[in-house]
Parts: C-alpha cells; sequence; structure tokens
C-alpha cells in the first residue's frame, strides 16, 4: 500500500496525474518567450 491508497489502478491514475502536471509545467518554462524572439528580430 503506497500513499495509503490499496487499489494499484487508482495509484497509477494519481501518479499520471502528478507526472503530466510536472511535465506540462516544464514545457511551458522551455517555451515560455519562444515566439516573440522571432518577432523582435525584424
Amino acid at each position: 500500500m503506497i500513499l495509503g491508497i490499496p487499489d494499484p489502478w487508482v495509484l497509477s491514475g494519481y501518479l499520471l496525474l502528478i507526472f503530466s502536471t510536472l511535465l506540462c509545467v516544464v514545457y511551458g518554462v522551455i517555451n515560455w518567450n519562444k515566439g516573440d524572439e522571432e518577432s523582435s528580430s525584424e
């Protein structure tokens, strides 16, 4: 029993939610102002 959740399917759902949120935050930080650099050089 990990984190007090006995069902492995419920646990995997929570873990996928956390990992996908972290992935979206990392992607957003990397691509924060990526489009602004191209328009300022014109």
